[in-house]
């Protein structure tokens, strides 16, 4: 089996699309890419003259010859030429000669004719016969064939979410210059590591072409995916590989744009209402899927418990009618069926480990949530494996086990590290105590901590009142932002090594640039292609030209009543961008800014912000970082002088928290309303322009 790759050199705007033979963007192949030909483009004059009969075969294939005698035109000889072969050019040729001209294919096709030419005896070049050492003897003889695998919507290397991207693998028999039937195709998406990402099918080619499309699900495809196509013909398999990345943005083709404008109500319920039980003072949520079901887990303060939510028949249709019902699964409070650490429930995350790690634990599930305690003073962790019927794990307290600085638990993020693919971790702020804890969750029958620090401590000097927290990667680094309420900042850590957390840049209100930051409190991260500029000494070389895809922090103020852009690809050295305010430049819900979450949109990257005293939600595009725009907002339902407005809206009195996900291959947020003791489901829209 012989394998074909293409490496990215350099990423400049495009795909995963890799294909079409008509393709009206030329693709540049692995040949090009290895230099094993080159030809001038204003070679696609001559063979189109040629093609359409203006000059003789006899020009056409002297100046061919000379152009390679002379260097100008690079072509790989083939190692075998048939000198008794016929002297006259097949029809073929000349075709495949007028679509290269007309870019109907790529420069790979036509080379392949021009080898074709020469193999024959009918173009005579002159070369030197290389020494052979020890002579290769072939096993059997086939008729070779290679696979044309080109673009649809754009060019190489790259693919964006949400775009959907056309292919057509055509089967060439190189001897004979035609496309051949009975090649049987095998194509599928890989991560570089080895994830299959899916199977898009076996097939046998007709008419020697195999069309398909794929549509990039989510950022969670990042980076270094394989289209992989393995080919068999007269018993010899063959498999070409093509490499992409995944990004926030799209081409810039002129497909149209894509935009999300506005936000429509879906679905809402309330404590105590359809079997809701879990829902006062909704505070924090997350969703976790198993198998193709989606799932909520929210935090109730005042209830002290928490409470699972069937997400799943969002946008399912039934009898030609959407069906926007959620439904409540299991719901559990403190002190009761073994859970003990969930009074003034807060912070929540959810996780899932290894199945091999599960086997090794004798756990019959992977699927988890750790839910921090605020009034307790400690954590939960619970087995969330079947949402109708709930566990409790472990659970620990501050000062017993090992746990020193749980006072006030309140946010939770959870991550993994590069150097063990198994480890599961957990960072946890408490705001009473403002420290921030590593938590090793990686069994849930016994969790512990693996290193705290506080405030003060250590260059730890952004620590007071933390309350909400994300973590993200840089290269093989894995880092946490912290957004602290009392100490109106935020404290950058990198927990590469979760046992030894390590300080890294900070950064206070009223300083370097930074105007958003007063009661600074949510915290999300993201990446963008719409700001490639900024160069860092990314690996710590020196060297300051690397190319990289920027990375970016939104916080919310709540005093300052507004969000706060941050760059943070550099973790030691973190720069304020653009800033707004609830009441300026079209922002009008952002009063009391508490939770916040980001989404794409085609090349376009937004937050949705919930703001607890304007009780609503605010849509801003945050696609370029230092110019952040308005786009629309939603406040709860009201009623004046017999008017509702904001019809739909009835569940975001005191929106505290706000989370995304996707389920039925559409996007959705889920407000937390904590004086509203219920939850609300949003759809931003997400529509070509």
């Amino acid at each position: 089996m012989s394998v074909k790759m293409i490496r990215l050199q350099y990423l400049t705007l495009s795909v995963l699309a890799v294909l079409i033979v008509v393709s009206t963007v030329p693709l540049v192949s692995s040949d090009v890419l290895r230099g094993e030909f080159t030809v001038p483009n204003w070679v696609k004059n001559t063979a189109g003259w040629w093609a359409s009969d203006q000059i003789p075969d006899s020009a056409f294939l002297q100046g061919i010859q000379y152009l390679i005698k002379e260097g100008i035109m690079i072509v790989e000889i083939p190692t075998e030429i048939d000198s008794e072969a016929a002297e006259e050019v097949p029809g073929w040729v000349k075709n495949t000669a007028g679509w290269w001209a007309e870019d109907k294919i790529h420069d790979v096709t036509f080379v392949a004719a021009i080898k074709y030419l020469i193999s024959q005896g009918i173009i005579t070049v002159e070369q030197e016969v290389p020494e052979v050492e020890e002579p290769v003897e072939e096993v059997v003889e086939i008729k070779d064939f290679y696979m044309e695998i080109n673009g649809g919507n754009c060019c190489v290397n790259w693919a964006y979410v949400n775009e959907e991207y056309r292919f057509e693998i055509a089967t060439l028999d190189k001897k004979r210059g035609n496309y051949i039937d009975g090649v049987e195709i095998n194509v599928k998406i890989i991560s570089k590591g080895g994830e299959l990402r899916q199977n898009l099918g076996a097939v046998t080619t007709e008419d020697g072409i195999y069309k398909s499309s794929i549509t990039i699900p989510s950022m969670d495809w990042y980076a270094e995916n394989i289209l992989s196509v393995t080919g068999e013909y007269y018993g010899v398999e063959k498999t070409i590989e093509k490499e992409f990345e995944v990004f926030a943005g799209r081409s810039t083709t002129n497909l149209g744009t894509w935009q999300s404008s506005t936000l429509s109500p879906t679905n809402a319920t309330t404590d105590g209402a359809n079997s809701f039980a879990e829902l006062g003072e909704a505070h924090s949520v997350a969703t976790f899927t198993i198998g193709s079901s989606t799932y909520a887990i929210v935090s109730a303060k005042s209830d002290d418990g928490v409470q699972i939510i069937d997400l799943s028949g969002l946008g399912v249709q039934s009898g030609g009618t959407p069906f926007s019902g959620i439904l409540a699964k299991d719901a559990e409070t403190d002190g009761a069926n073994s859970f003990d650490e969930l009074k003034g429930a807060r912070g929540v995350a959810t996780y899932t480990i290894a199945s091999a790690t599960a086997s090794e634990l004798s756990l019959t599930s992977t699927n988890y949530a750790i839910v921090a305690g605020g009034s307790d003073n400690g954590l939960q962790v619970i087995d969330i494996g079947n949402p109708a019927a709930i566990v409790a794990k472990d659970s620990e307290t501050d000062n017993a086990n090992g746990f020193d600085e749980l006072v006030g638990v309140y946010g939770i993020a959870t991550f993994t590290i590069s150097s063990n693919s198994t480890y599961r971790g957990a960072i946890v702020t408490a705001n009473t105590a403002d420290s921030v804890t590593s938590v090793d969750i990686t069994n849930p029958t016994a969790i512990f901590e693996k290193d705290v620090e506080t405030d003060g401590n250590n260059s730890f000097d952004e620590l007071e009142g933390p309350r909400g927290v994300a973590t993200f990667t840089i290269g093989s680094s894995t880092y946490a932002i912290v957004a602290s309420q009392t100490d109106d900042g935020v404290q950058m850590i990198d927990i590469s090594n979760p046992a030894v957390l390590v300080a890294k840049d900070d950064a206070t209100d009223g300083a370097n640039g930074f105007t958003e930051l007063n009661g600074a409190h949510g915290v999300a991260t993201f990446t963008s292609l719409s700001k490639v500029g900024d160069l860092y000494d990314v690996d710590g070389d020196g060297n300051t030209t690397e190319l990289f895809t920027p990375t970016y922090a939104i916080v919310t103020s709540l005093a300052d009543d507004g969000v706060q852009m941050i760059d943070i690809s550099n973790p030691a050295a973190i720069r304020a961008l653009d800033a707004e305010t609830d009441g300026a430049n079209g922002f009008t819900e952002l009063d009391a800014a508490s939770g916040v979450d980001t989404f794409t949109c085609g090349n376009r990257t937004y937050a949705i912000v919930s703001s607890n005293s304007d009780d609503g939600i605010q849509l801003i595009d945050i696609t370029n970082p230092t110019n952040i725009v308005a786009v629309t907002s939603q406040s709860d339902e009201t009623t004046v002088d017999g008017v509702v407005y904001n019809r739909g809206f009835t569940e975001l009195d005191g929106a505290r928290h706000v989370h995304m996900f996707t389920t039925g291959g559409v996007e959705y947020a889920i407000v937390t309303a904590q004086a509203d003791n219920g939850i609300q489901i949003v759809e931003p829209s997400c529509k070509r322009q």
